[in-house]
């Protein structure tokens, strides 16, 4: 332990200094040397020339240099010289340039020049108006050798060799102001200087006469001879510069650099000492600044009057880039700034609120790492040489040793902390060492192994005493110690790998306490919250999830709103939000980038008194606004020490001073007095560019408040800048154009605005500066601009507009009031003309009333006439449709009875053609329909393919017989079902067939249907007769044919084709006609059909082992058969000139082979027979229509007859292939026909007076299972009536004696008065109109049914009208489907294999067992049938499915083929749940088990 016995001394001392000092006690750090720091401008080789002869600021702020090359203007970014021109009259007089100055009164800018006279800067500010020199006055001396401009606006001129004269800047002449007696002193001596004192006296200093007062108003004179050293004979004292200070003190210099002080009442002369002064030649200027300071302008650079030494002393090199130069001006602009002007170049001296303490001020090294502050206010200073001090007001610190007399025990510090009257000194490799200065005690703690309680490690990195007293030291390598208050030993914290809850790592670099108590430990990349228990809470640096650095912690700081800001040495400055630090959520926010801190080192950190937060790094200091991450950025230029900044050095002392150590020195600074603070300089207008010309105007820019353009300036760009001399390229800009502009413009340092295409309009152009990053507190300047429009829109314009519509008005006006007078003339003689023309319409008025009785007349026998026609229309189709429903009706109770398949087709022709027939008629009663136009569409779902198939199958028997072949040709993309009016397009069709039948000769009838982008087209092309051109134009016309000849050759009333013409655009389609004579017609139908599915059809594809071979008789039965193959999904190769039985025995293949049966010569017939029968079914042969049978030959071929149509060809390809049999369907109208139909338990009259409907309409109702009661008029049925009661009525409408009308009211009245239920009465009818049909069921009828009647029709009434209990459940025989294959033997009926097989066994067991077989069969699938029907009834479609899987099991056993394929068929329609479909196939299924059982009793009988 070291007492401190100086200690009371150096207190005592200080207390002592104090009281000397001034009543203003120094509070703050203030040096004796003024603090500025001297850089070169900017503008070195911008400027004129470099001699700087003068320096001055005008009131606009714009800085102008004289120089001997010609005038410099600066404007911040900008550098204009004025340099003389002998062809401009305008421009500068000279570019020797002495002077340049501005009146106070009328801001005029004079310019004066060495010996070409003055000039003064025009108000344009680029042009001069000279004025001479006054030869009379001057003789023959030229030369301006000093310039004087007082305060009453003269210049006084001092000539080279003597002479004195004054320029009135007011009244702008010469004039001769030197008084005898001055002149007599000044001789022929030159004025070296001349200044103008407070009271308005002018002293001059001469080349050889001493110093001379003058005053102008009293002209009295005062001669002051100068004496260096007491002599009887003073010689001359040469003058070179003047000054009076703030107090009235006149300086002056004189030779060799020898300074003097007359005082303020010219008594007492002073000199003062200038020894320090390197050179003793010329002192040039003498100026002195705002705060005082007395500065000379020297050959060997700036010198300052230091008060403590009185005498003048060179400035420093700290800060100062002079380095010796030549000073010929110093001049102080009004913002602070101090301008040098040299002999080859120009200095800034600005301000430096950073003072620098370096060995040169006494410092003990230049390595500073850390500060602390006893309770005196002595500062204390840890450099890597040793510790110092430095008192509250001393200009240096002093060494620890001068004041205790001792040393410590290390020099080399690493860090100092101070608290209240303790400081602790951390060394590199010494321990610690701690300096009590109340008890005057050293303790000095170093790492003992062998002692308890011992600090861990000699290397001390951080200080640390939180708010609870204790101190906590930091090592390098040796962990965190805590020694408690009151203690004097150490508890050592130290990382443990196997502990997560021990310190992160043992290199401790910062430790801190923030405000809520927790105590902070920085280490490797993490920190540390020290717990009560012992523990750490350990948090790596993360952001957003992910490790940022793997340096070391070097700060931690908390700021005013509780974020913890950390920095590390590798660029990374982080922020932890309190909510998160609270929660323990280490998600820290990385801020680098936005503080400008992402490419510097950084060492250390510490808040302010205003809450910023500063950062010491290797590229100076940073400050940073934590509320909005603005900052601003120091440099060495600034006046720093350095740029590069020691680890842990920063620090804040009581009295808000920030110091910060680096590697030359160390930097303290009180924030709040920063010279940056200061406000920024004004932004003017500095050019105008239109059209990128640069504009010329009356006034310089910068004085223009208003602009105005043209609407031809589309492009305008204004140049403007921040009169800011010192670091114009750290100014920001940002400009806005109110009006046009939504949001400022950040432009950075560019400094032009341009605009493009302005609108017409008023607009305000606003641009800001600042130096500091995104504050913008500077008020803006301000340009209004106008843009004028554009002659046509200018307020003239519109008035002459105006006027132009008024004149147009007025004209028009004028015209109207013209065409009126003449409309009023014209009226007069139209009145006349009209006068005389009346009595000429009387008599044609009469003659017109006799035409009209006569038109009215004709009209009425028109309509006679009309009437006439309709009723004879519904006459004939009376009479026509009552023996057409005997033929209709017979022939379908034909198609009821047992038929082969060619008398099956035989009377389904009967039946189409009937039906045919029947379209005749009723294409008379459309045309009148369509004629009235009560024509009605439906729109309904059908299957055009099939409708077309149909038509041409009924039109085959009657081409066939002509010698022509009709060919069904069909597009495979067409949908399988549309949405139309399905029998005005069979009509429309049949029409088109039919001629096309009827007008060919010989060759072939193609009907195309395709599919088509507008819709379906239908054409029907034939090669017959064609038509002429002529007749092509007519052949829509009602009743019209080609000539008179052909309607006795072929016949015909002419209405058809009207009639379809009309029905296709009805349908909304189009009907087009193309022909030749001679050479055949082509009729196309193209119909917008909607496709119900919206698609083709999905898909009927057939797969087939082999290959569809043809031989076929003409290209167009080719074309039909390709296409009808290419449904299926087939592709068919012809044959060829391979012989057809060639191709059908194809080695390796099982080829189908389609051909005309007239193709096929009598010895391929022969070989045909002897071949196996499922080949001779892959022969499928096409036939005419009337082909009753195959021969014998062929009788295992299969049979399509023309025209094939999809259905057909798929059943003969699969028993061809032997496939699955596609469900079998008669043609569409007899589809619902062969529907399963119920008997009723009924009694129903009749009443017909024609026998042959009699007969047909008691034949259905007796099939039907009715009683019938037939009446042969109306009387008679009302009198059956009454004798025999019935469940229903069939009424006809005329009838003899008593038309049905009147007998169904007669029957209705009986009902009413016997009191008996009203008997459903139908009336049928041939034809009857739309007012006949609301009378008959006004008059008590419930329906009526239309002649020629089907059995369908019939059904669906009775089913309708008779109640349920007549409804019987037995059903009635219908015809089997009508299918168009002809099977010539039983083979496809039975599976040999399967009999084969049963027979084996009967051989090897010796019983008869295959008829026990067949007998079962017989007797099973008979009771199956039965339950089926029951199942089909109850319309269970479980109970149907299981009775269909039981006959197709059955049917397997004894090789029943069809019987199988059709039942299993029927299993799958039955869970489809199409039951309707079920029915129809149950008739096919009976008849298929009657071949069955013929077949299998054949085959058993064979042996």
């Amino acid at each position: 332990m070291v007492k401190l016995k100086k200690y009371n001394k150096l207190i005592s001392l200080c207390f002592l200094q104090l009281c000397l000092l001034t009543s203003n006690a120094y509070s703050t750090f203030t040096p004796s040397t003024p603090n500025y720091i001297f850089s070169p401008s900017q503008y070195r080789d911008e400027i004129a020339q470099n001699t700087i002869r003068q320096t001055f600021k005008d009131k606009d702020g714009f800085i102008w240099l004289a120089t001997q090359g010609g005038l410099t203007r600066l404007n911040g970014n900008n550098t204009y010289n004025y340099t003389s021109n002998i062809e401009n009259e305008q421009s500068i007089s000279s570019d020797n340039v002495i002077s340049i100055s501005q009146d106070l009164q009328t801001e005029e800018m004079w310019v004066v020049t060495y010996s070409e006279g003055i000039n003064l800067i025009n108000p344009d500010g680029e042009s001069f108006t000279r004025f001479s020199l006054p030869q009379n006055k001057i003789s023959d001396k030229n030369s301006i050798w000093n310039v004087l401009h007082d305060s009453k606006g003269m210049l006084w001129l001092g000539f080279d060799g003597g002479g004195l004269i004054c320029f009135d800047t007011h009244e702008k002449n010469y004039s001769n102001c030197s008084s005898k007696s001055l002149s007599l002193i000044l001789n022929e001596n030159t004025i070296l200087a001349s200044i103008e004192d407070h009271h308005g006296n002018i002293w001059f200093g001469t080349d050889g006469n001493g110093l001379i007062k003058y005053t102008p108003l009293s002209k009295e004179t005062q001669h002051f001879t100068l004496k260096q050293h007491k002599s009887s004979s003073p010689p001359p004292l040469i003058v070179s510069s003047i000054m009076e200070d703030n107090q009235g003190n006149i300086w002056i210099s004189g030779e060799n650099a020898s300074m003097f002080m007359l005082t303020s009442n010219y008594e007492n002369l002073i000199k003062i000492s200038s020894d320090e002064i390197v050179s003793k030649g010329v002192i040039r200027d003498i100026h002195q600044d705002f705060d005082g300071v007395i500065w000379l302008a020297t050959e060997s650079g700036l010198a300052f009057y230091d008060k403590e030494k009185k005498a003048f002393v060179p400035y420093p090199k700290q800060n100062n880039a002079m380095d010796g130069a030549m000073v010929l001006d110093i001049y102080q602009d009004p913002d602070g700034t101090l301008w040098i002007g040299c002999f080859n170049s120009l200095f800034l001296g600005s301000k430096n609120s950073f003072y620098t303490i370096n060995k040169d001020q006494g410092l003990a090294d230049n390595l500073v790492f850390g500060f602390g502050e006893s309770i005196d206010k002595t500062t204390w200073i840890g450099s890597y040489q040793s510790v110092q001090i430095q008192e509250d007001g001393a200009p240096k610190p002093r060494p620890i040793q001068e004041i205790f007399g001792y040393p410590i025990s290390s020099k080399r510090i690493m860090t100092l902390y101070s608290h209240k009257d303790t400081i602790w000194i951390g060394t590199r490799s010494d321990g610690l060492e701690v300096i009590d200065l109340a008890n005057e005690r050293v303790t000095l703690y170093v790492h003992n192994k062998a002692k308890r309680g011992s600090i861990s490690s000699n290397s001390i990195t951080s200080i640390f005493v939180d708010s609870l007293e204790n101190t906590w030291v930091g090592t390098y390598g040796g962990g965190l110690n805590l020694m408690p208050k009151g203690s004097t030993e150490f508890t050592v914290f130290q990382h443990d790998v196997n502990d997560k809850n021990s310190l992160s790592s043992d290199r401790v670099f910062v430790i801190y306490e923030d405000s809520s108590g927790d105590i902070w430990i920085g280490t490797d990349n993490e920190i540390s919250r020290y717990n009560e228990d012992g523990s750490f809470s350990r948090f790596p640096i993360l952001y957003d999830g992910k490790k940022l650095s793997n340096s070391f912690v070097t700060s931690i700081q908390e700021d005013k709103n509780l974020n913890l800001w950390v920095t590390l040495q590798d660029s990374m400055l982080v922020i932890w939000p309190p909510t998160d630090r609270k929660q323990g959520i280490n998600n820290f926010k990385l801020v680098s980038r936005e503080t400008g801190l992402d490419d510097k080192q950084l060492y250390s950190m510490i808040s302010d008194d205003q809450g910023y937060l500063w950062v010491g790094s290797n590229k100076g200091l940073t400050r940073i606004n934590p509320d909005n991450l603005t900052f601003r950025h120091f440099d060495k230029s600034h006046g720093l020490q350095d740029n590069d900044f020691n680890f842990a050095s920063s620090y804040r002392n009581s009295s808000g001073e920030l110091f910060f150590g680096g590697s030359k020195g160390y930097n303290r600074f009180t924030p709040s007095q920063l010279i940056s603070n200061k406000k920024m300089a004004p932004v003017v207008l500095t050019g105008v560019y239109r059209l990128n010309k640069k504009q010329k105007f009356k006034e310089p820019p910068h004085k223009i408040s208003h602009l105005t353009f043209n609407y031809l300036d589309y492009l305008l760009s204004f140049d403007f800048s921040a009169l800011e001399y010192h670091s114009p390229k750290r100014v920001q800009y940002r400009y806005k154009l109110d009006r046009f502009d939504s949001d400022w413009v950040e432009i950075g340092n560019q400094h032009r605005a341009t605009f493009t295409n302005l609108p017409a309009g008023n607009y305000t152009l606003l641009v800001q500066a600042t130096r500091t990053n995104g504050v913008w507190d500077s008020p803006p300047m301000t340009l209004d601009i106008t843009i004028t429009p554009p002659p046509w829109r200018t307020w003239w314009a519109y008035t002459l507009y105006a006027l132009m519509l008024g004149f147009i008005v007025w004209h028009f006006w004028q015209k109207q009031r013209a065409k009126t007078r003449l409309a009023y003339e014209q009226k007069q003689a139209l009145e006349r003309e009209v006068a005389a023309r009346t009595d000429d319409l009387v008599q044609l008025n009469q003659q017109l009333g006799h035409t009209v009785e006569e038109l009215n007349d004709a009209k009425e026998r028109a309509e006679e006439a009309n009437q006439s026609k309709t009723a004879f229309l519904a006459n004939i189709s009376h009479e026509i449709r009552t023996p057409m429903n005997s033929v209709l009706g017979m022939t379908e109770l034909l198609l009821r009875s047992p038929l082969s398949e060619q008398q099956r087709r035989f009377a389904i022709t009967t039946h189409r053609s009937g039906e045919m027939l029947l379209g005749l008629i009723n294409n008379l009663l459309d045309y009148s329909k369509i004629e009235a136009g009560k024509v009605e569409l439906e729109q309904l779902q059908f299957d055009i393919k099939q409708l077309v198939s149909e038509t041409c199958y009924l039109f085959a028997d009657q081409a066939q017989r002509k010698g022509l072949e009709i060919n069904y040709i069909v597009d495979h993309r067409l949908p399988e079902l549309v949405i139309g009016d399905a029998n005005r397009l069979r009509q429309i069709l049949a029409n088109l067939v039919s001629n096309a039948v009827k007008f060919t000769q010989e060759g072939e009838v193609d009907v195309v249907l395709t599919q088509e982008l507008e819709g379906i087209r239908i054409s029907v092309k034939d090669s017959g007769i064609g038509m002429t051109p002529e007749a092509l134009d007519h052949v829509f016309d009602a009743f019209s044919q080609a000539d008179v000849s052909t309607t006795r050759r072929f016949g015909g009333t002419g209405l058809g084709l009207s009639i379809c013409k009309q029905l296709v655009e009805l349908m909304k389609g189009e009907l087009f006609v193309e022909s030749t004579p001679d050479q055949g017609s082509c009729f196309s139908i193209l119909m917008p059909l909607v496709n119900v599915n919206n698609g083709p059809t999905s898909g009927n594809y057939l797969a087939i082992r082999g290959d569809v071979r043809t031989a076929l008789c003409s290209p167009g039965v080719e074309a039909m058969v390709s296409s009808q193959l290419a449904l299926l999904g087939i592709h068919a190769r012809p044959v060829g000139e391979t012989p057809l039985l060639a191709a059908l025995l194809e080695p390796g293949s099982e080829n189908c082979v389609i051909a005309d049966i007239q193709l096929l010569r009598r010895e391929e017939i022969q070989m045909l027979s002897g071949l196996p029968t499922q080949t001779q079914r892959r022969l499928i042969l096409l036939t005419p229509i009337a082909t009753e049978q195959l021969s014998d030959e062929l009788r295992h071929c299969q049979r399509l007859t023309k025209p094939i149509d999809g259905r057909t060809l798929h059943i003969a390809l699969s028993i061809a292939t032997n496939q699955p049999i596609p469900g079998q369907q008669g043609m569409t109208s007899f589809r619902d026909n062969s529907d399963v139909m119920n008997r009723f338990n009924a009694s129903i009259m009749v009443a017909e007076d024609t026998f042959a409907n009699q007969e047909v309409l008691r034949a259905m109702l007796e099939m039907m299972g009715c009683k019938v009661f037939i009446a042969s008029d109306g009387r008679e049925a009302v009198s059956m009536f009454k004798q025999h009661p019935v469940d229903l009525v069939l009424m006809d409408w005329q009838m003899p004696r008593l038309n049905g009308y009147e007998a169904a009211k007669q029957i209705r009245q009986f009902e009413v008065e016997t009191d008996k239920p009203a008997t459903p009465i139908l009336v049928v009818t041939a034809g009857m109109m739309d007012t006949e049909r609301q009378r008959c069921l006004q008059g008590g009828m419930n329906g009526y049914l239309t002649k020629p009647l089907t059995l369908r029709q019939l059904y669906d009434a009775l089913e309708e009208f008779l109640p349920a209990e007549l409804h019987s459940h037995e059903q009635i025989m219908s015809a089997a489907p009508a299918g168009a294959i002809q099977q010539n033997d039983s083979d496809d009926v039975v599976d040999m294999a399967a009999i084969n097989n049963i027979r084996q066994i009967q051989q090897e067991t010796g019983s008869d067992i295959l008829n026990r077989v067949f007998s079962a069969f017989k007797e099973e699938v008979a009771n199956k049938l039965s339950e089926l029907r029951q199942a089909l009834n109850n319309r269970d479609r479980q109970q149907i499915a299981a009775c269909a899987h039981a006959i197709k099991s059955l049917s397997s056993n004894v090789g029943a083929k069809r019987l199988k394929q059709l039942s299993h068929q029927i299993e799958l329609t039955a869970r489809d749940g199409d039951l309707a479909s079920c029915k129809a196939l149950l008739v096919g299924l009976e008849e298929c088990y009657l071949q069955a059982i013929d077949a299998l009793s054949d085959v058993i009988r064979t042996p």
